[in-house]
């Protein structure tokens, strides 16, 4: 048992630091590039896109809160297993983050679901002040329903973990279940479903109105084009937040019923407990490729960063073969009063 434990161990310290330095260098880095895309004029017109803004903002700090210690404790000792402070703001900002930008990313696909609408009442919702409020109210509650976090977590066999009976532990998962993984997941689906279903019956009507009227088209063939878009971008986000996210889903599953199964081996627990925090690791994968997943699905959004990119690099090449033109002088012939 103890030579599966140090295996483990070492597998475990060695691949959750490698991971955590992929999700600061390019995990942080695509959510930064993200958040520039994002604030352009273009993408903020869209109260879609401010969704996913909130969201990218929320992946950045989670991807963050998860690696630093992480790296910090590769090199130094846990701080984890020491500071009960630490401990307990760790857990709580790591879980609320991670909640926020699932719910954000929900919240998009609704606001996808509704902009495509023939319901005007559904269509009102999806406006850029609705949004804001929207973002706000979202992180709010979030933060206030995972207070009990601070409460029940401490650090207990020389571990942070919650201090719960079985009872109270079983309620916990539940909600933890239900809000990090069945609520976001479901909504996204459903939405994705349904807008996918207006998108196709408003093209229909277009292509009938294009045999009928074909002058009167501009500007619906635009919002058209660009409502794909948008739905290429969250289908993306949707289909690698699922296959991503999937194996935390059985691990949570297996969280739930792992206390009442009281006859395991040593061995058993501690492959359990490995599975455990690999798949927790690994769910961090979806906000570090956020930003790629975008780049690959979108047309506009590969456009967008490389005009960003092609300002950034010519700048200089701007300045330094910046000519100065000279403005010919125009000379007086200077008039004699006396001619």
């Amino acid at each position: 048992m103890g030579s599966l434990d140090n295996v483990l161990s070492s597998i475990e310290k060695h691949t959750l630091f490698s991971l955590a330095w992929i999700y600061v260098v390019w995990g942080v880095t695509g959510c930064v590039l993200n958040i520039i895309l994002f604030t352009r004029k273009q993408f903020r017109k869209m109260s879609c896109y401010i969704y996913v803004l909130g969201a990218v903002v929320g992946m950045m700090f989670s991807l963050l809160i998860y690696s630093i210690p992480i790296i910090y404790s590769y090199y130094k000792v846990d701080s984890l297993s020491y500071s009960i402070c630490f401990c307990k703001f760790h857990v709580y900002f790591d879980s609320t983050t991670s909640v926020i930008y699932r719910l954000l990313l929900s919240a998009a696909s609704f606001d996808l679901y509704a902009s495509s609408a023939s319901n005007a009442r559904l269509r009102r919702l999806a406006n850029v002040r609705f949004a804001y409020r929207a973002i706000a109210t979202i992180t709010v509650l979030v933060l206030l329903a995972h207070v009990y976090i601070l409460i029940v977590t401490n650090i207990k066999a020389g571990a942070c973990a919650n201090t719960l009976n079985l009872i109270s532990l079983l309620f916990v998962n539940l909600f933890t279940l239900f809000n990090n993984s069945f609520l976001p997941t479901a909504i996204m689906i459903v939405c994705t479903l349904l807008t996918r279903k207006n998108l196709t019956q408003k093209r229909k009507r277009r292509q009938d109105l294009d045999a009928q009227r074909p002058s009167n088209n501009r500007i619906a063939q635009i919002q058209l084009k660009r409502d794909q878009q948008v739905f290429r971008v969250l289908f993306g986000q949707v289909v690698a937040f699922f296959v991503i996210t999937f194996p935390s889903v059985i691990y949570s599953v297996n969280n739930i019923i792992s206390p009442y199964i009281t006859n395991k081996s040593a061995n058993q627990i501690t492959i359990e407990n490995f599975i455990k925090i690999m798949a927790e690791g690994l769910s961090y994968l979806f906000p570090a490729l956020s930003f790629y997943i975008n780049t690959l699905t979108s047309n506009m959004f590969r456009k967008e960063l490389w005009t960003i990119l092609r300002g950034w690099f010519s700048c200089g090449d701007a300045t330094t073969n910046k000519r100065v033109e000279l403005k010919p002088v125009q000379q007086r012939v200077p008039v004699n009063p006396l001619h």
